[in-house]
Parts: structure tokens; C-alpha cells; sequence
């Protein structure tokens, strides 16, 4: 994470973590400011701090297409994770970490309607923004109608779906998992191009899970998928040429 200055509350202690913060910056040539605490707490984006708040440089958002690279330069087959119409950045955080975490090589957000990433959401990724390709696109239709000529799959989560995720004949094939909002799901444009529609197994009476969890479970599947297949990181021109038996959802 690329820090431009840290900002330390005026008067407090500078002993034990606070002094080793300090003592990095210094090794590493990063301005330290003072400031009044009251300013420091109106900085705060995440409404908690210790008395020190890091300011970084704008994030380095990079083009899923450098996913599937580092999916091809591992030996692995590409799996990326899309989110439509996610706007709690805490659900965002969340999803980057699972994808991070699960092996996904990029996540793909739209920069309308969606929670971008911010210092929120990188709290509530623990971290794992810094570690995972995140992709800025104007037009999420678009980015994975481009995802589909590089001969990925897409697949979109759908508590209405027929096929259950763990049935998904896809998961360990080159793939896009699409997650919708919170409440909504997939909007109506993007439900109707996914190749494939799927759910998730309950048995509660509830109406469904939460989209975080959703897409973690989601995401679980597809890395046991894997790890059962030896798969193939080699892209066809088609994906349907790859799975001719797979009724696709046009």
C-alpha cells in the first residue's frame, strides 16, 4: 500500500505501536504531520482511529484482462468475480477478501451504482484490495460481453435459478461469477446474458442470504471445483465450444 504522510493525533502517546508506526515512516523518507485530534477524527473515513491515520495514494485499479494473465502465468484457469449493484462497501470489502482468499485472480466493479473502493472497503477486506486485481469499468455489460470473446463464462448467481451452484457444470472452467445487490440480485439486463443462471441450496425460512455470504459460498464451490479438475488454461475462441452440452441462458 503506497502511503503518502501519516497523520498522528496531537498528545498522543508515542510509545509501543504508535512509536514503531513512527519509526517505520522515518526508515522509509514518509512525512508525518501533527494535527489536533478533533481533525484527525473528522479524516477518519472509517470512524474509528488510534490516533494515526495513514493517508495513501489514489488505489491502482488494473484491467481484468491483467487477471487472466496472472491466472495463465500460474498455470490456472482464470476466475473472476463481478459485482452488480453492490453498494455497501462493507459487502464490497467482504467479497474482495473471499475472492482473494478463494483463489478468484480479479474482481470486476462498475463505477455507477457500486461501492468503489475506498478506505472502508479496504478495512473490510482486511487488506486483501491490495493484494487482488480490481477492475473500474465504466459498463459491466460490456466488460463481460469483452470477458466472453476472451472465452470466459459467465454465470450469474440467481435465487430463482434452476441449477444449484454445486451443479454447475462451469466452475472449473474459465468463468466470471456475477453477484447482484443486496435485495435486488442481478439486474434484468444482466441476468438475461449470463450463460448460466444458479443458486444456492437453503433450507430456511428466510428469503435469502446476504450477498457477501452469497458470493463467499459461491466462490468456495468453484475453488473445490477446481481442485478436483486438472481444467485447462488454454482459451477458446467460443466458450460453448468448450462445453457444447451446457444450454446457455440467451
Amino acid at each position: 500500500m503506497p502511503i503518502r504522510r501519516l497523520l498522528v493525533a496531537a498528545g498522543v502517546d508515542e510509545r509501543g505501536t504508535i512509536a514503531e508506526i513512527l519509526s517505520v515512516a522515518a526508515e522509509r523518507h514518509i512525512e508525518v504531520r501533527r494535527v489536533a485530534r478533533a481533525d484527525l477524527d473528522a479524516e477518519a473515513e472509517t470512524g474509528a482511529n488510534q490516533g494515526v491515520i495513514a493517508e495513501s495514494a489514489d488505489y491502482a485499479y488494473r484491467p481484468w484482462q491483467d487477471a487472466v494473465a496472472l491466472a495463465g502465468s500460474r498455470g490456472e484457469v482464470p476466475l473472476l468475480l463481478a459485482l452488480d449493484g453492490v453498494t455497501d462497501p462493507q459487502n464490497t470489502g467482504s467479497l474482495i477478501r473471499s475472492a482473494h482468499l478463494l483463489g478468484a485472480h480479479g474482481v470486476i466493479v462498475p463505477a455507477r451504482r457500486s461501492a468503489t473502493v475506498n478506505a472502508t472497503v479496504a478495512k473490510a477486506s482486511a487488506g486483501a484490495v491490495w493484494h487482488t486485481i480490481v477492475d473500474l469499468v465504466t459498463n459491466l455489460e460490456r466488460a463481460l460481453a469483452d470477458c466472453k470473446q476472451a472465452g470466459l463464462w459467465v454465470a450469474g448467481l440467481d435465487g430463482a435459478a434452476d441449477t444449484e451452484v454445486s451443479n454447475c457444470p462451469l466452475l472449473s472452467e474459465p468463468l466470471v461469477l456475477v453477484v447482484g445487490a443486496e435485495g435486488k440480485g442481478l439486474s434484468r439486463l444482466l441476468r438475461e446474458r449470463a450463460d448460466v443462471l444458479i443458486r444456492i441450496a437453503q433450507h430456511g425460512v428466510i428469503d435469502s442470504f446476504g450477498v457477501s455470504v452469497a458470493g463467499g459460498i459461491a466462490l468456495y464451490e468453484a475453488a473445490r471445483a477446481r481442485s478436483l479438475s486438472a481444467g485447462s488454461t488454454q482459451l477458446s475462441a467460443s466458450p460453448r465450444e468448450r462445453n457444447p452440452n451446457l444450454v446457455p441462458n440467451d
